[in-house]
């Protein structure tokens, strides 16, 4: 997806959203939910709508505090030279250390008026507290009565990529993938490719 209105997401996350690409600002979000659930997918569309100048890190991988201390500091303090508004973008942040969510801590309310920060995590039960408080946060997990939609959304959206690649399948084939890969879209499309060859 390159826009908000190409992502599957309930009502409750998109008309939130939404309103932040109209007013070309975000806040300080942590998009939490299980993998393949659009969290990564979503935060970059944000950033690009907003005309955002980002700095991103995969947490996973850059997780220590010198990351802190040596780039985001800088990065969140300056100004960006072509007056855009800034953020810093922690992907599976629940892989980063307690040291560097707590170097974190200060620096997200002290840049605020300057940088706005987004984390996505699986579980965001291992950030701390403070970095959870200072953030709006989205669960992209679903509930109950989310999830008859959403599958409906994810079988239209097989079928539309099937058609698109002149491939074919059946509504109950395509049910049956869906059921079995819900709601990680990112595997559902994964599997679809390899059992229908698109």
């Amino acid at each position: 997806p390159r826009a908000l209105t190409d992502c599957l997401l309930p009502a409750r996350i998109a008309k939130p959203l939404s309103g932040m690409i109209a007013a070309k600002k975000l806040p300080h979000l942590l998009f939490s939910g299980p993998p393949g659930a659009g969290k990564t997918t979503v935060a970059r569309i944000l950033i690009d709508a907003c005309d955002i100048q980002a700095l991103t890190f995969n947490a996973s991988k850059d997780r220590g505090i010198a990351i802190v201390r040596d780039t985001v500091t800088t990065f969140a303090h300056t100004s960006s030279m072509w007056g855009m508004e800034k953020a810093v973008f922690f992907d599976e942040a629940d892989y980063m250390t307690k040291d560097t969510q707590a170097a974190l801590r200060n620096l997200i309310e002290a840049a605020s008026d300057n940088c706005s920060f987004i984390f996505t995590a699986n579980q965001p039960e291992k950030l701390i507290d403070p970095i959870l408080s200072r953030c709006i946060s989205l669960s992209f997990r679903l509930a109950p009565s989310e999830q008859i939609e959403m599958k409906q959304s994810m079988v239209k959206r097989c079928e539309r990529i099937l058609r698109e690649n002149d491939a074919c399948a059946s509504s109950e084939e395509l049910s049956n993938l869906v059921d079995r890969h819900f709601p990680d879209m990112r595997k559902t499309i994964n599997q679809l490719q390899c059992e229908f060859g698109y």
